[in-house]
């Protein structure tokens, strides 16, 4: 489970690991960025970010939002291949360009 408080931004990173995310309480006002497009999370929504995406999580509105995160967390460390990138800056709206490197 993941929560993000109201008026937090959970600070845009990349990593090795695909997730899966369901939405449990939210409102339009939460949303995760994948890749520089903004993604609401609704109570029962699914929201996908593959593996090495940029992406950060945003809850605009006035009463927590949480989230089930689902990684792939054992396969990829049976295979050594954990890794992780913050961006240099806080939100990923326009990550796209920077994500080629």
């Amino acid at each position: 489970m993941q929560m993000v408080l109201p008026s937090e931004i959970a600070w845009a990173h990349r990593h090795s690991l695909g997730a899966l995310r369901f939405g449990i309480e939210g409102s339009e006002k939460l949303y995760t960025v994948v890749d520089g497009e903004p993604l609401a999370m609704l109570p029962n929504d699914l929201v996908l970010t593959p593996n090495w995406t940029w992406h950060d999580h945003h809850n605009d509105g006035d009463r927590p939002g949480i989230w089930l995160d689902v990684l792939d967390v054992r396969s990829l460390r049976s295979l050594n291949q954990l890794f992780f990138e913050p961006l240099a800056r806080r939100c990923s709206r326009n990550a796209r360009s920077s994500a080629t490197t």
